[in-house]
């Protein structure tokens, strides 16, 4: 069903997609956006005028972190931040990689990567979220929960 939408606004000129930006958020594009979040932008948009939007449930999930962001902009950022100098080691397909954290990223062997998932998909050959590959997204999960 996504993929309808994604089609369709990618397909869009630069002039129909500021149109229909205009019919959907009612506004000029702001002109801080990059291009894919424009088109994702758009998607949600569309997917939520066609009734496809978020549930009662996530909307409210939504309404409270809004709240909450305007009470304290820092009561929603998240401390999954991994300090610099730690090492993050993984064994894929029985080959040790090892990952140093610096203060701008991650370097995996000579090269400086922006983020864990650029080294997850240069690891791996396919697309991957680099918490998740890295095995960190289940133990910064607890950490939060206690």
């Amino acid at each position: 069903m996504t993929n309808m939408y994604k089609n369709k606004v990618a397909m869009m000129s630069d002039a129909d997609r500021a149109i229909e930006w205009k019919n959907l958020w009612g506004g000029n594009v702001p002109s801080h956006l990059s291009r894919p979040m424009i088109e994702r932008s758009l998607i949600f948009k569309m997917m939520e005028r066609d009734g496809l939007g978020l549930n009662e449930e996530q909307q409210n999930k939504l309404e409270q972190l809004v709240a909450s962001y305007k009470r304290n902009p820092q009561s929603i950022e998240r401390n999954n931040r991994i300090l610099p100098g730690s090492r993050i080691v993984k064994i894929w397909k029985g080959k040790r990689y090892s990952v140093e954290v610096t203060d701008t990223g991650f370097r995996c062997g000579d090269i400086n990567y922006s983020s864990l998932s650029q080294v997850a998909s240069a690891v791996t050959g396919t697309r991957w979220n680099g918490w998740v590959f890295f095995d960190l997204k289940k133990h910064v999960t607890k950490m939060e929960a206690v």
